[in-house]
């Protein structure tokens, strides 16, 4: 009898635990091959939305990419008549477009969930200390595959073409929960690029940086705002698995711009406004 019981009750937290898999499967049945992308670090309203004009290029790509936005950068957004949805609204959002700027309230919460979600991670930071953290943080989620930039010349560790950068990249076994890990030194001078200065990537208003934003992703603009908009583009499109190397994805966010798909993905967002 005491047996029957026990095996009744490990069936019921069996079925209980099937229900709330099912349940987390169809709540975001959207986000599968989904690109998580964040900068860390300090954001100030005059900083130049780089990470957010590099995630429509990316989109444009063909990536589907997921990128908390922060209120001090809400304004840019308002202006462009780009959708912000909740977190709770994401996969709701992902039905309709392959681009969801997410409203970021909790820092910690936001994170942990989109990481969770998401198969794919690509991180910016300024604090390389801090990387063997991160790396450590997002092991515990379920990515396939985090990409890591580290410049410490700018507020968030963006990729750009005034310095060098650290990369670390993780690629998940199959069929393991290890990674392999590969870390190494990435200069955009050996892409061909021109060295930059970092003032060059300074922003001013929300109406300045949209302004300027829009005429990047039309191909207007050319130099270290552009360069830094497609070193983080690319390396968006090589951690999602859609460029087999950092290179392609670098030619595909050029590719993109010089096209104008990224300024169509713009009027696509819009329309969802």
């Amino acid at each position: 009898m005491i047996f029957f019981v026990t095996f009744v009750n490990i069936i019921h937290e069996l079925l209980l635990l099937l229900v709330i898999v099912l349940a987390y499967s169809v709540e975001y049945e959207n986000m599968k091959d989904t690109l998580f992308c964040f900068e860390c670090g300090y954001i100030s309203r005059g900083f130049l939305n780089i990470l957010d004009i590099s995630a429509v290029v990316a989109a444009a790509a063909g990536c589907k990419v997921v990128k908390p936005v922060p209120q001090s950068c809400e304004k840019f957004f308002e202006i462009l008549k780009l959708p912000l949805c909740d977190v709770a609204d994401i996969n709701k959002t992902m039905a309709k477009t392959n681009l969801c700027f997410v409203k970021l309230r909790d820092l910690y919460d936001s994170t942990k969930l989109l990481s969770d979600i998401c198969d794919y991670a690509f991180l910016t930071t300024p604090d390389m200390e801090g990387v063997e953290k991160l790396i450590e943080e997002f092991k515990q989620y379920s990515l396939k595959k985090l990409f890591i930039a580290n410049s410490s010349n700018t507020q968030t560790g963006i990729l750009n073409t005034s310095a060098n950068a650290k990369i670390v990249e993780m690629q998940r076994v199959t069929g393991s929960e290890n990674f392999d890990i590969k870390s190494y030194e990435f200069s955009p001078l050996k892409y061909g690029m021109e060295k930059g200065e970092t003032f060059a990537l300074t922003g001013a208003t929300g109406l300045y940086n949209a302004n300027l934003a829009v005429e990047i992703l039309k191909g207007n603009i050319k130099g270290a705002k552009l360069d830094s908009v497609v070193l983080n583009a690319g390396a968006m499109i090589f951690a999602s698995g859609i460029a087999k190397n950092f290179l392609a994805g670098i030619m595909s966010a050029y590719s993109c711009i010089d096209k104008g798909f990224a300024y169509l993905k713009i009027e696509e967002l819009q329309k969802l406004y």
